[in-house]
């Protein structure tokens, strides 16, 4: 019951700055990768055909694009992440004691029981925190995949899954 709580009242609230804090690097990650090919860039611009544009210099817009427009989106990311925390975590209180009535039916089965479901309700309170703050990622991935980039490297993104490892493996110890 301790770990239970414990994880609800230190681990779940740190949820989002973990999100946060793994995308931020994933962001210097991009900077510093825009840092070194800027002037590769540079050169890509220089086309032999003499107008020039090179066909290779369109990949940069985007990874321009990406660097620039990241942030914003991590931002709008989190703001969504959230208002799903609110709008799911609303819908999780009121219906888990619903489900846990009609479950046990008016009987508890013992103390086994007791913390068997407050597990079951530790574990979605942990899925829907993690769901919904992983928005930081995907809004800038997704949007940045629509005007035709590609998603950037994953270094930051780890973070949060060591973090849940690292407490799993706390709580079975």
């Amino acid at each position: 019951l301790f770990i239970l709580g414990g994880t609800l009242s230190t681990y779940l609230p740190m949820v989002p700055f973990v999100i946060w804090f793994g995308a931020a690097v994933n962001w210097l990650v991009v900077v510093g990768e825009a840092i070194i090919g800027a002037p590769l860039w540079a050169l890509a611009h220089l086309g032999g055909d003499g107008d020039g544009m090179g066909q290779k210099s369109g990949h940069g817009y985007i990874f321009l694009l990406n660097v620039t427009v990241r942030p914003i989106l991590m931002v709008i990311g989190f703001f969504l992440g959230g208002a799903g925390v609110v709008a799911g975590g609303t819908l999780l209180n009121q219906m888990f004691g619903i489900a846990l009535a009609n479950a046990q039916f008016d009987s508890i089965t013992g103390l086994v029981s007791i913390v068997f479901y407050l597990t079951i309700y530790c574990s979605m309170c942990l899925n829907l925190v993690h769901s919904c703050f992983n928005l930081i990622y995907i809004v800038p991935d997704q949007v940045i995949n629509w005007v035709g980039g590609h998603a950037s490297g994953t270094l930051g993104r780890d973070d949060n899954d060591k973090m849940k490892n690292a407490l799993n493996v706390f709580g079975a110890k």
